[in-house]
């Protein structure tokens, strides 16, 4: 897939295929096991369980597939999403694995009312806070990618899972 037909602020929602991946399928019970923004420049926000925030370059293995915000983004709001990601990125002070662990219990049955570390976010709350910050206040019930990709804010760009990127 070529980095034009994405758009600042689209969704890419992963079907990942690693051993992690297949954790993150079964505590999630969905489809999808992460999920990253397009900042732009072949980049996308990201954090995942072993690194911390940061712009990485477009995953190129594994399926993923596009979502964008159903209200076009204007100018400024475009400008301020690759600002705000630098900014989330110096704030984030990595992945938080209590609240990862906290969905795996809450799908064998078992509850934890502790919220999670501040500061550290889920791939899903750190999609929610760039959002957010620049005026897309979404709301979710609970923090699986797949979420993020039945909201009412959002629609599917492309019908099919991209296997492999160029």
């Amino acid at each position: 897939m070529q980095t034009h037909a994405l758009e600042v602020g689209d969704l890419l929602l992963i079907k990942g295929n690693s051993m992690f991946s297949k954790v993150v399928r079964f505590a999630t019970n969905s489809q999808y096991t992460h999920v990253c923004v397009y900042v732009g420049y072949g980049m996308v926000l990201d954090v995942d369980g072993f690194r911390t925030a940061s712009l990485r370059p477009i995953p190129s293995s594994g399926g993923f597939e596009l979502y964008r915000l159903k209200r076009e983004l204007k100018h400024f709001e475009q400008d301020s999403i690759l600002v705000e990601a630098m900014s989330l990125i110096d704030e984030t002070k990595g992945y938080d694995w209590f609240e990862a662990i906290k969905l795996f219990l809450g799908r064998l049955g078992l509850q934890i009312r502790r919220a999670g570390r501040a500061r550290r976010h889920l791939c899903t709350e750190l999609c929610l806070e760039l959002y957010r910050r620049i005026g897309f206040d979404i709301v979710i019930e609970s923090l699986e990618p797949e979420r993020l990709a039945h909201h009412d804010t959002f629609r599917r760009i492309f019908p099919h899972v991209f296997e492999e990127m160029v």
